[in-house]
């Protein structure tokens, strides 16, 4: 099953743990790996699902037979009941447009979905190949649907075609970054999308509009070495960057898909810069 630990935010302790079955609730005769958690109200969050095959051992292959589905899991939070049974798997819902909605890095898994600004929230599908040698998990493109918070539901008139927006680049990771805009940190190459493949070419893509812009002012992506999560204050997207040995935080001008290179991080030694966060101070 799946456990949920749930922190206590001034302590760090664990207050509570609960568990959730995740055999048969996609498709029957497979389970459910899940990335990504994204709130909708009402005591509600969602999960994106990556789907394995249910085998009587390891050394059996667990590839999924639904290849061609994406999956949302709707959780509640039931406080009225026992710790172990507080979180509630109410629905999952599925489309049949694109392929499961989370990236992997090595063993991780890796978020592909984020919130726009009215609360919706934005499934990405990175429609990744399994490897060279195995070629594409799925038939469909890496491509972005939209489920409305409202209706629980897949927005069925809401859809775009990542790859062909890109030019056969496919996702890897996704980050919300406001205004209905998101940093897509895409696959370097057109043939190349596995686990671990090249990737740090960014792109700029307003979820509203479905406008899809590569960003300007980075290095190329092969002397990339690490993307860290994005900061947003504001109109403000700040992203650090570590590139051809050096770190900076770099400014998104949000109009042209622009960085400008901002303050350098030094003394690293071998080291990357992961996230930028705002530190209040107290008297």
């Amino acid at each position: 099953g799946q456990a949920f630990n749930f922190i206590n935010g001034v302590t760090g302790a664990i207050e509570f743990t609960s568990f959730v079955n995740v055999e048969n609730i996609a498709e029957q005769g497979e389970y459910a790996n899940f990335a990504g958690l994204e709130d909708i109200g009402n005591d509600r969050f969602v999960m994106a699902i990556e789907p394995f095959k249910i085998t009587a051992n390891s050394d059996q292959d667990n590839t999924s037979a639904f290849r061609d589905r994406a999956w949302l899991a709707i959780f509640k939070l039931d406080m009225s009941q026992a710790p172990e049974n507080r979180v509630v798997l109410e629905d999952v819902v599925k489309d049949d447009r694109m392929s499961f909605a989370v990236a992997r890095y090595r063993s991780s898994r890796v978020s592909t979905i984020g919130k726009g600004a009215s609360g919706d929230i934005y499934v990405f599908s990175p429609s990744a190949m399994i490897s060279q040698e195995k070629g594409a998990f799925s038939t469909k493109p890496s491509a972005v649907l939209k489920f409305d918070k409202n209706t629980l539901k897949f927005d069925r008139s809401y859809y775009f075609d990542l790859e062909a927006k890109s030019g056969g680049h496919k996702v890897y990771k996704v980050y919300a970054v406001g205004k209905d805009q998101f940093i897509l940190n895409m696959f370097a190459n057109t043939d190349q999308s596995w686990n671990m493949a090249p990737a740090n070419k960014l792109a700029l893509f307003n979820a509203k509009t479905g406008q899809f812009q590569w960003i300007n002012g980075l290095e190329d992506p092969a002397l990339i070495a690490e993307i860290g999560t994005p900061y947003v204050e504001g109109d403000e997207v700040f992203v650090p960057i570590t590139a051809a040995a050096k770190s900076y935080v770099y400014l998104l001008n949000r109009t042209t898909a622009t960085f400008a290179k901002g303050l350098e991080i030094k003394d690293l030694g071998d080291g990357t810069v992961g996230n930028v966060v705002k530190i209040n101070s107290y008297k």
